[in-house]
């Protein structure tokens, strides 16, 4: 593989044989590359782009207006992930996971400002709380474990992908095909038992549908989490590729109206 940086150009050159073979080497000795500027120009690097600028719009459904506001980054965040990011707000914090980081920032409708990071022991795919502060940690195939105040608090024997309830007396395991199970906590002692839900292909609570390019003017986004606040509105976290492909915006947005 070679990358010409003047011209914008990268080949990749595959032979198939053995590499001490004398024709084999023969062979690559004689190979000349045509270098020709074509125009291409690479994109930026996430530091260096240009950070997209959302337009959003109120819109109807149902008999509903449904309001956007976006929170931006105080520091705007492009990167190369997506379909892996999670938050749970609480209070004016946000925590953001990404694999085995954790990020806390301060919420406030103007942005979020950065506060601290936290490295953990493993990768994690999925985030939830209760209202005592604790942060549940579901790395999926191993035990699920508990942060509070930027420490390592709770080690269960529970896995897959915890869903706990705000009181933090009970809540719900997924994880690929195995049973759904509802998860009780005695003083800190998370157990598990068989839980089977009924009538989740009914769809008569549906209303109607946006599209995300007319409420956020972003045209192609992966939504990567949601979160129903106290307050009524819906806290949604996507990341949407810079017009520059220099990286993946991150990006938060409030719906009200609802």
């Amino acid at each position: 593989m070679y990358r010409h940086e003047e011209s914008g150009t990268s080949y990749d050159v595959r032979v198939k044989g053995q590499e001490t073979d004398d024709a084999t080497k023969e062979l690559l000795e004689g190979i000349v590359l045509k270098l020709e500027d074509e125009g291409n120009k690479d994109a930026p690097w996430p530091w260096e782009g240009e950070p997209l600028e959302p337009v959003l719009a109120e819109q109807m459904v149902g008999s509903y207006t449904i309001v956007p506001e976006y929170i931006p980054f105080k520091e705007a965040q492009g990167v190369m992930q997506i379909m892996e990011h999670q938050f749970v707000k609480q209070g004016d914090q946000v925590f953001h996971l990404l694999g085995n980081k954790l990020d806390t920032y301060k919420y406030s409708e103007s942005g979020l400002e950065f506060v601290s990071s936290m490295e953990l022991e493993n990768d994690c795919e999925y985030m939830s709380a209760d209202s005592s502060g604790m942060l549940y940690l579901s790395p999926g195939i191993q035990e699920v474990i508990g942060v509070k105040d930027g420490k390592k608090a709770l080690q269960t024997t529970v896995t897959g992908d915890l869903n706990m309830h705000p009181s933090g007396e009970w809540g719900i395991s997924f994880w690929v095909n195995s049973d759904t199970q509802k998860i009780s906590n005695q003083g800190g002692n998370l157990t598990a038992e068989p839980w089977i839900l009924t009538g989740l292909n009914n769809a008569a609570e549906h209303i109607g549908a946006i599209s995300t390019e007319d409420i956020f003017g972003v045209g192609y986004p992966w939504l990567e989490d949601m979160q129903l606040l106290d307050d009524g509105s819906l806290l949604i976290l996507l990341t949407q590729k810079r017009n520059d492909e220099s990286a993946n915006e991150l990006m938060f947005f409030r719906l009200t109206g609802f």
